[in-house]
């Protein structure tokens, strides 16, 4: 399954990644640039902004699950 974590940067994000990660659940995270997140080493990261639907494509290719 194909996880992907929207705003992984943010309060919640972060916690769900937190969760992920110590289920050892693999995923990748779509944040805003600039990348503020320590996820952004481990992780396949989109760089996203949900205003820009040119960004998005990639992202849901890649993606069967967004949290």
């Amino acid at each position: 399954m194909k996880i992907t974590v929207l705003g992984a940067s943010g309060y919640t994000g972060k916690l769900i990644c937190q969760l992920l990660d110590r289920e050892g659940i693999p995923f990748s995270v779509a944040i805003r640039p600039p990348f503020t997140t320590s996820y952004v080493q481990l992780r396949d990261v989109f760089a996203v902004d949900v205003m820009d639907a040119s960004t998005l494509g990639p992202m849901l290719d890649a993606t069967e699950v967004l949290i």
